[in-house]
């Protein structure tokens, strides 16, 4: 086995790239015979600390595309994008518009770049759904996808290497995952959100929902807006929630290398639990009555309630282990 293979194991076994990644740099020296070993190692290591993996070295054709059609009167979205990232938008238009900005690898010239990118990069839209599919690593698509403003069922965005971005939208159910990229909503409503992202930051602006799951590996989450339910946790990261509206009714929130700070609804009754196994517990209400306190090594647990005059209750969890805990 070569040298350079070798390396490219020993940094699988280090936990320096993951096995997907790994087979990612063995593809591409394969496909790259004339790009110098150590110019291609160094790239390699340089992307997966920064976090972008996206391993398919060489010249890229770079190009823009535009295409708009009548919408159908769909009612759920389904996107798939292996390379590349995802802008979902409405606009006051029964159009659907798509606009690209591609990167084709290992293409010879524009002509065979744009005849990829047609045979690879589909958009469809049927009487219920509109369906935008990239599945090749080797072409990379920034996509601004436009569609008519009304109210959507269900909205699932899926993104290997990559970010999400929804903007202006009503949707019943919205559910979106990428591997290595951000996650941001903007002014997005409906009834229940399910974000997900290995590597990157989560943030919710404006934003309403019954119920909302957010989860990263790394990266902080930030909420504010209208929340029911709200469910956040990431494990390198803080969580800041400044806003959850008067329909609050639960909030939980959990990190491992981060501090949590949550702004409480007004005029609720608030039950609560405070945890942390290094850092500093405090609850900036007034006249707020203490259930309990546990100070031990390692093991910081605080209960309390507050405002009791109130009907509605608002229950928060809120752990963290490396981290301090501020509601107020």
């Amino acid at each position: 086995m070569s040298e350079e293979r070798m390396k490219v194991l020993k940094m699988i076994e280090n936990g320096e790239i993951s096995a997907e990644e790994g087979s990612k740099l063995l593809e591409a020296m394969n496909d790259s015979k004339s790009y110098s070993w150590k110019s291609f190692l160094g790239d390699a290591v340089d992307r997966v600390k920064k976090g972008d993996f996206d391993l398919s070295f060489g010249n890229t054709i770079d190009f823009q595309e535009n295409e708009e059609e009548e919408a159908t009167s769909f009612e759920d979205m389904d996107i798939h994008i292996n390379n590349g990232s995802i802008h979902i938008l409405t606009h006051d238009k029964e159009t659907i518009k798509a606009e690209y900005d591609v990167k084709m690898y290992q293409a010879k010239d524009e002509e065979e770049a744009k005849q990829r990118f047609k045979e690879e990069v589909r958009l469809d839209a049927s009487e219920d759904l509109l369906r935008l599919s990239s599945p090749s690593g080797k072409v990379k698509v920034f996509v601004t996808l436009y569609v008519p403003d009304r109210s959507y069922d269900f909205v699932k965005a899926k993104v290997f290497n990559g970010a999400v971005n929804l903007e202006n939208m009503q949707a019943e159910h919205v559910e979106t995952k990428t591997t290595n990229g951000a996650v941001s909503f903007t002014n997005v409503q409906g009834e229940k959100a399910n974000v997900e992202t290995g590597n990157g930051t989560i943030d919710f602006k404006g934003c309403s929902f019954a119920r909302c799951d957010g989860k990263t590996v790394n990266g902080r989450i930030q909420a504010d807006g209208s929340f029911a339910k709200l469910d956040l946790s990431t494990v390198s990261g803080g969580i800041q929630v400044t806003g959850q509206g008067h329909r609050s009714e639960r909030g939980f929130f959990k990190t491992s290398t981060g501090s949590i700070e949550v702004l409480l609804p007004e005029q609720k009754r608030v039950e609560g639990r405070l945890a942390s196994a290094f850092g500093k517990l405090d609850c900036k209400l007034d006249n707020y009555k203490l259930l309990s306190d546990k100070n031990d090594w390692l093991s910081k647990e605080l209960k309390f309630e507050a405002r009791e005059d109130y009907d509605g209750v608002y229950y928060i969890d809120a752990d963290t282990k490396s981290g301090s805990v501020t509601v107020r």
